[in-house]
């Protein structure tokens, strides 16, 4: 995989710097919040870059314009923020989804424009969070530190993201992830097991145990794989048949963070060993190593356009850069 320089970020002045595999990219650090960074996600233009953490409004970043991020909630609203976990945009519909620390969801407009607040009939943060059959559904999971205090839920945007499905509290979850357009979504149980419900089916296929907590869960966008964090290492799995293909080694930390990249073909990584890896999908090769000084990784995301990609961590700050064919 080749680290290419972009005309339309190498003109914004961003700039230059190396990654271990020996070429260049351009990048640019933002920095604007004080606490760590959970949660990043593009807007379907690419053009936008949200971010929500520990403390503190989330922040909207404008790529191509002011380098001073908009805030949400902004300083006359009455919406209370007390620590965002997850965010979530949905790539088909103008929707935005944040996931609080006690359980509950914003859905906002890209303005900051809050829409519906999804309140939690349980205190416990918002750990997985994601958008599926072309924007109208809303998975929530919520987790916390022990094994009875959580749970999970499907919201239908038909229905004022109203709750249509859901499980009964006293279970923790993790991640989730979804395909856009599917009826299909998948998420992480507190026993380390990964789950696929179909929303037109009535069983739930699962995973055997992990041997360690499952931190981050990825889709494939044709929704043939999926990937989950297993401590260090990556697992690859069948998202049908839910059989393990292959295992990706590597990272010297904790994997935080996962995502594929809009083409299918490469997996990327963050984790708390500082670097993010680009990994072949097909055969698992490693094909590049970032190592920027943002600290522990706890956070990625790839633009829609497949041309940018954003991190972010323990320090607060976010790196976004130009990603080549």
């Amino acid at each position: 995989m080749n680290i290419g320089m972009l005309p339309a970020l190498s003109s914004l002045g961003w700039q230059l710097a190396g990654v271990k595999d020996g070429s260049h990219d351009h990048m640019r650090i933002f920095e604007g919040h004080e606490s760590i960074v959970t949660s990043i996600a593009f807007s379907p233009d690419s053009l936008t870059l949200v971010s929500a953490a520990t403390r503190g409004p989330a922040l909207f970043w404008e790529l191509g314009g002011s380098a001073k991020p908009r805030p949400y909630p902004d300083g006359g609203s009455s919406v209370v923020i007390d620590g965002l976990t997850r965010v979530a945009w949905s790539q088909q519909a103008d929707t935005l989804a944040l996931g609080h620390a006690n359980g509950s969801v914003d859905v906002v407009s890209p303005a900051g424009v809050l829409r519906v607040h999804i309140a939690s009939n349980i205190i416990a943060p918002v750990t997985g969070l994601a958008f599926f059959g072309n924007g109208r559904y809303l998975i929530t999971c919520c987790g916390g530190a022990d094994e009875d205090s959580g749970a999970i839920f499907i919201a239908d945007r038909d229905k004022k993201f109203g709750r249509i499905a859901g499980t009964p509290s006293g279970t923790s979850f993790g991640a989730a992830a979804a395909t856009p357009r599917s009826k299909v979504c998948y998420y992480v149980d507190s026993r380390r097991r990964v789950f696929r419900w179909d929303l037109t089916a009535t069983d739930r296929r699962k995973t055997n145990n992990f041997t360690k907590p499952i931190r981050a869960l990825a889709l494939s966008p044709n929704g043939h794989l999926f990937a989950a964090t297993d401590d260090y290492v990556i697992h690859i799995y069948d998202a049908d048949t839910m059989q393990r293909q292959r295992t990706l080694t590597g990272h010297q930390g904790v994997v935080d963070a996962l995502t594929f990249t809009p083409d299918g073909r490469h997996i990327v990584s963050g984790a708390w060993d500082k670097t993010v890896r680009f990994w072949d999908a097909e055969t698992g090769r490693e094909n590049a190593v970032h190592d920027w000084d943002i600290g522990q990784v706890r956070t990625l995301a790839i633009s829609p356009d497949g041309l940018i990609g954003a991190a972010a961590g323990d320090r607060g700050m976010i790196v976004v850069w130009d990603i080549g064919d």
